[in-house]
């Protein structure tokens, strides 16, 4: 090993002269003792180093850098002979592969002129003047090592390229092997066994060997060999000589070399492979398949579980016939893919799959070849071959024949390969598994792949990817990964690989490896036909119609003909318990309809498109969760012409209840969407209400299809006479012309369609309801019921004489009683229906829904100390905050006066009141009833749901009602609710809500309520009372409504045409709730940005409030409040001591008129502020600023003299002797006006 590492790496740093070589004996690993071999070369070294060392004495040239004389030509004969660069050798090894391919270029062709001239010239006198020399005998050959017609350089050239070949430098192996082969190909002097012979005896292989030699040695023959097989020359052996031992020698050394070490068993397999393909099939057949170590490796394949001897068996049957005594067991005989795969023999070769681990991470080739020999027959694309067996008895079609074989093969090859001998092992081989898998599923066709993934390996998968950090789980990411990356968007590769899934997970492949994989799959149905296919096949999953996914996908039997279709091999519909699958397929099939709400994927549909999904979603929930057959499984509707087909066994009533659910979920959807629909002529072709009621009749029509539970007699009634009143209000709203009707019509009769399933859902707490429902639509819609009496629907009188309640309020009270139980789908269609009347609601049904908002099971306790405060301004009470304790009291009198129809309300007050109290009655039993049912936390919790769906419907009506009367009662009562919920526990989003509401519906909304059809009295009581909460309240969410509120107030008040009387109202309560209140109460909580905003939003209040603001500031008992208050004082008199640019003479003289009006006021002001001066900084600047503004308003609007004549003696004292400057400006600044 020494002289092969010198040879191909010391070649940068001397030169080597190449000299004849003098005849020894033949270098065979049969003729010297490998001991023998190495002592000759070091004896050799030594010669050469001596030599070297007598040319560095004798030729200065040699003392050059090393770079300048690797690049010198070195002299190879002395009579003229070509030269030979030895550099090409070292630039072999190159990582560089141009570098390498100039190298071998160069190389070659010098061989090739260096032997060229030496067969012409014949330099036998050459090799003799180079003896008689005494040059270094470095390269001593034997004459008879079949070299003897080869140039000296080309000698040297054999041997250092073999033994380069045991170099783990860079890329010596690959460049030395290209080189090596190329010599022997172009250059045909060479014979086969001298090259064999140099092979074996270049690099020897002994049991002294270690590590890193013995694998260099080993790996420097397997390459040797090969690129003796790439070269071609074997098969020029054979032509001249067919009955050659070389190709004996040949296939031992590969095999011997094979049996050393495993690695080495996958290249000898591929050596061996190289040399068949360019022998001719005669020489395959004498001369390698006839050889005995070839024929004993196969025989010992599967015992000593050698996977590359079965890999090379197969491509030698590609090429030709094994016969059965060479292939013995390896390979069935005679041979063909079904015998191959067929069980029995996969089963005995199962060692040889097992150890194929062995190379990872690359793929053995056994696997590729195995893959290509599986899917030989088997047509590029899927549409090619779409029969499946069917257990109909018919003359099966040679595609359906086709199909069975491919089918059979690959299902034997899953069970016994993949999952029979690697799924249950290492992880390795599991790993292992997924690389295969990967490689064969892009091949097959989609009505394979059920056959692929199945129940082991998906469970595999989920076991993998449940487990994260794990080796396998990384595998089992990258394997989930390629295989979304090959489904794509394509619809059949879609269904087959999500039925796999989900059927061998039982539905909870998601959940179970916490990925989105399959809800990821699912939402990539964005077309009408994958869709509908998706909708199909889940449908026919579900029923238990057929076995795999395959028969679903491919094999749709005809509309006439009977479903009695058989599973194929019997195998089961589910794995496990099927409950979860179902679930998941309830609810993957309604997700399906989330798809059409895309905006993207909402343009590529029509219509028609959309509705006739609605319509299969519909009718398979409908079917499979209301009905059941209790004869047989199929029903054949001629009314409808289709068939209705359910699973042998029953679904149980969780899986009913789970379809109605989702059934409302897609009524729901079709109900938020359906705008545009209204305005259709096509109403009776796409309406899905329509079509679930028409469904539902027909169904029941059938003697031997019943509804999944039993109802009782009140639910039964109930059941049809809702029915029956939809399609009387469909007729009646396919004939309405007006918008409205129309849409009140549309709303009312999905609240019927959403009872009809609420009914089952939950029997006996809606029959009541749903006859008060039926009562409404009669009363609302009469023309509907035009030839059918009340008496025939209901059961209640038609006689006029019978004074009946107000139909909305009838209509409020059932949509109320409604609410509490409902499911939230249904909650949507109550608030259609209400959104559609709510501008017709009246008085008494306003405050029933109000009352419930207040509703508590236990009633709010108020603790309120009135605490007494001498300094406090007169009538400074500790009162309700935004009256809540008179809130029972007032409700009435405020709802009559702020509709402004006292005298109309006397009339009927005591009909209204005693239906009140009777609405309220039946409220409160419902509250017992529902709440009956659970503890006292979940009741708290119902509740607290049922207040805010009431909220709900409280938002819809403030939208549509903002600028009407009517929403100061509402507020009024919120704002007491409010106040009561944030000083209650476990309240919170309840004021959160109502907070919202009144924020935006109300304070923030355009429309409010303007002129007088609001008593006065009411906003009177309202402000007061929003000013004080906003001045005591403790909580900051209560104190910000009551500022809101105020705001609020003021712009409606502002709106009205307001008398002297009642604008002296207003002026009173704000200069008494917030100037007052701000400058003398210790308890006033107010901030001066809420005065100054008032000033700013309502600043013709503050103008006719300037002279009370000055006097109060003046006469403030705390100096810190009244400094405080000189910002807010001066926000007021800003705008009337200022010239604007553009204003009259005759504005500036109103302005002057106003400032003078109040000279009294301001100079007492200023005064105050001077006598008695602050002593902080701070609070100086305050009061110089104010001052400021006093002096350069006086001054601008002409009143300097007349100011400074209303300043006393003190005053001036003060303004000289505090502010200084400012105050010398004053009376020596000319007058501007």
């Amino acid at each position: 090993m020494s002289e092969t590492m010198d040879s191909s790496d010391s070649d940068s740093d001397t030169t080597i002269p190449i000299t004849p070589a003098t005849p020894v004996a033949p270098i065979s690993s049969h003729s010297v003792n490998p001991m023998e071999s190495k002592k000759k070369r070091k004896s050799m070294d030594k010669v050469r180093h001596l030599h070297q060392q007598k040319s560095d004495h004798t030729d200065p040239v040699s003392k050059k850098p090393k770079n300048v004389q690797s690049q010198q030509p070195i002299r190879i004969t002395t009579n003229g002979m070509p030269e030979l660069h030895v550099g090409a050798f070292r630039d072999l090894s190159s990582p560089d592969f141009s570098v390498r391919e100039a190298a071998l270029f160069s190389l070659v062709s010098e061989l090739r002129e260096v032997q060229t001239v030496y067969e012409k010239t014949g330099c036998v006198e050459e090799e003799n003047e180079c003896q008689d020399n005494g040059v270094a005998k470095m390269e001593a050959e034997d004459k008879d090592d079949g070299l003897e017609n080869c140039a000296p350089s080309l000698r040297y050239a054999l041997r250092r390229l073999i033994r380069g070949l045991s170099s783990s430098r860079e890329c010596a192996r690959q460049g030395f092997a290209a080189a090596l082969t190329t010599v022997l190909a172009v250059i045909p002097i060479i014979r086969v066994s001298s090259v064999m012979r140099l092979i074996v005896g270049s690099l020897e292989i002994s049991s002294s060997m270690k590590g890193q030699e013995a694998r260099d040695s080993l790996l420097g023959r397997i390459f040797a060999f090969g690129a003796l097989a790439k070269s071609g020359k074997m098969t020029t052996e054979w032509l001249s000589d067919n009955k050659s031992s070389c190709f004996d020698d040949f296939i031992q050394n590969v095999i011997f070399l094979a049996g050393k070490k495993q690695y080495l068993q996958e290249p000898s397999a591929l050596v061996i492979l190289e040399l068949i393909e360019k022998l001719p099939v005669e020489a395959v057949k004498n001369n390698i398949l006839e050889n005995k170590s070839l024929r004993k490796w196969f025989q010992k394949a599967v015992d000593d579980k050698i996977p590359d001897a079965l890999f090379l068996a197969l491509k030698l049957q590609e090429r030709v016939s094994l016969k059965s005594d060479v292939i013995d067991g390896l390979l069935p005989y005679p041979f063909s893919p079904d015998s191959f795969f067929s069980r029995n023999h996969l089963s005995r070769l199962i060692p040889c799959f097992q150890e194929s681990t062995f190379c990872q991470p690359q793929v053995h080739g056994i696997w590729s070849i195995m893959i290509n020999l599986l899917t030989k027959n088997i047509p590029s694309q899927d549409g090619s071959l779409l029969y499946l067996p069917s257990s109909k008895k018919h003359k099966k079609s040679k595609k359906g024949s086709l199909s069975e074989d491919v089918t059979t093969n690959l299902r034997s090859f899953i069970e016994v390969v993949i999952e029979g001998s690697l799924l249950i092992s290492s992880h390795d081989r599991k790993h292992l598994a997924f690389d295969v898998l990967l490689l064969l599923i892009p091949k097959l066709p989609t009505f394979c792949i059920h056959i692929v993934l199945s129940y082991k390996l998906v469970q595999c998968l989920m076991d993998a990817l449940s487990t994260k950090g794990t080796w396998l789980h990384n595998a089992a990411q990258h394997f989930i990964k390629e295989l979304v990356s090959w489904v794509g968007d394509t619809t059949e590769r879609l269904i087959a690989v999500v039925v796999s899934l989900q059927k061998h997970s039982d539905g909870r492949f998601d959940s179970i490896t916490r990925l989105n994989t399959v809800r990821d799959f699912v939402g990539k149905f964005k077309t009408f036909s994958g869709c509908m296919s998706f909708v199909k096949t889940l449908s026919d999953l579900f029923i238990g119609e057929s076995g795999f996914p395959g028969e679903l996908i491919y094999q749709s039997p005809p509309s006439d003909v009977s479903s009695e279709n058989v599973s194929s091999e019997g195998s089961p519909l589910i794995s496990g318990h099927p409950g979860h699958l179902k679930n998941w397929i309830i609810d993957a099939i309604s997700r399906l309809l989330r798809n059409l709400k895309l905006p993207v994927e909402a343009k590529c549909w029509t219509s028609a498109e959309k509705f006739q999904l609605q319509t299969e979603i519909m009718k398979f929930l409908t079917v499979q969760g209301l009905f059941y057959a209790s004869l047989g499984t199929e029903v054949t509707s001629f009314e409808l012409q289709e068939k209705f087909k359910w699973p042998k066994t029953a679904s149980s009533t969780s899986l009913c209840r789970l379809c109605i659910e989702k059934l409302q979920f897609v009524l729901e959807d079709v109900q938020k969407g359906d705008a545009s629909n209204l305005a259709s002529s096509d109403a009776e072709r796409n309406d899905l209400g329509s079509s679930f009621i028409r469904l539902i009749n027909t169904l029941c029509s059938i003697p031997s299809v019943s509804l999944f539970r039993t109802l009782s007699a009140e639910d039964e009634e109930a059941f049809k006479k809702l029915q029956l009143v939809e399609s009387k209000l469909f007729i009646e709203e396919e004939n309405s012309k007006s918008g409205t009707d129309g849409k009140k019509l549309h709303a009312m009769r999905y609240l019927l369609i959403q009872l009809i399933l609420q009914i089952l859902l939950q029997p006996g707490d809606f029959s009541e309801a749903s006859s008060e429902l039926v009562v409404c639509c009669k009363k609302a819609f009469p023309v509907a019921f035009q030839g059918f009496s009340v008496t025939d629907i209901v059961g209640i009188s038609d006689d006029p004489d019978i004074i009946m309640p107000d139909m909305m309020d009838v209509l409020v009270d059932t949509l109320l009683s409604l609410l509490p139980q409902s499911s939230s789908r249904m909650c949507f269609a109550i608030e259609q229906v209400f959104k559609s009347y709510c501008t017709e609601i009246t008085n008494s049904g306003l405050l029933q829904m109000l009352r419930i908002v207040k509703k508590d099971l236990k009633p709010l306790r108020h603790h309120q100390t009135v605490e007494s405060d001498d300094e406090d301004i007169e009538g400074d009470d500790d009162e309700d905050i935004l009256g809540v304790e008179d809130a029972e009291d007032t409700s009435d009198v405020e709802v009559s006066e702020t509709a402004g129809i006292d005298d109309k309300m006397d009339e009927s007050n005591v009909t209204d009141d005693e239906m009140d109290d009777a609405a309220m009655f039946r409220l409160d039993a419902q509250f017992s009833q529902f709440l009956k049912k659970s503890g006292s936390d979940s009741a708290s919790a119902q509740l607290t749901l049922f207040k805010l769906r009431v909220l709900s419907l409280f938002e819809i009506y403030l939208h549509k009602n903002s600028g009407q009367p009517e929403v100061c009662t509402v507020f009024s009562h919120l704002t007491r609710a409010y106040v009561n919920y944030h000083s209650a526990e476990g309240c919170k989003q309840l004021a959160e809500r109502i907070g919202g509401i009144l924020q935006k519906k109300l304070f923030k909304a355009k429309e409010y309520p303007k002129g007088d059809e609001i008593d006065f009295s009411v906003l009177e009581k309202l402000l007061e009372k929003s000013i004080k909460s906003a001045s005591r309240a403790h909580l900051k969410p209560v104190s910000l409504l009551a500022k809101n509120s105020t705001f609020w107030l003021l712009k409606i008040i502002h709106s009205r045409n307001l008398s002297d009387s009642e604008l002296e109202d207003v002026m009173k309560i704000i200069r008494d709730g917030l100037i007052v209140d701000y400058l003398n109460s210790k308890k006033s909580r107010l901030k001066p940005d809420f005065i100054k905003d008032t000033i700013q939003r309502h600043p013709w209040i503050w103008k006719q409030l300037l002279g009370s603001f000055l006097e109060k500031c003046s006469s403030a008992k705390s100096d810190f409040r009244r400094i405080e208050a000189l910002d807010l004082v001066g926000s007021v008199m800003k705008p009337y001591c200022s010239i604007k640019k553009g204003e009259t003479k005759k504005d500036v003289s109103k302005k002057s008129k106003f400032v003078k009006s109040h000279f009294p006021q301001i100079c007492e002001l200023v005064q105050k502020l001077l006598v008695k001066f602050p002593e902080k900084q701070a609070k100086r600047a305050t009061v110089r600023r104010f001052c400021a503004m006093v002096f350069d308003g006086v001054s601008v609007l002409g009143l300097k003299e007349k100011f400074l004549e209303s300043l006393n003696h003190d005053t001036h004292t003060a303004c000289a002797s505090n502010l200084g400057n400012l105050f010398d400006t004053l009376k020596n600044k000319p007058v501007a006006y």
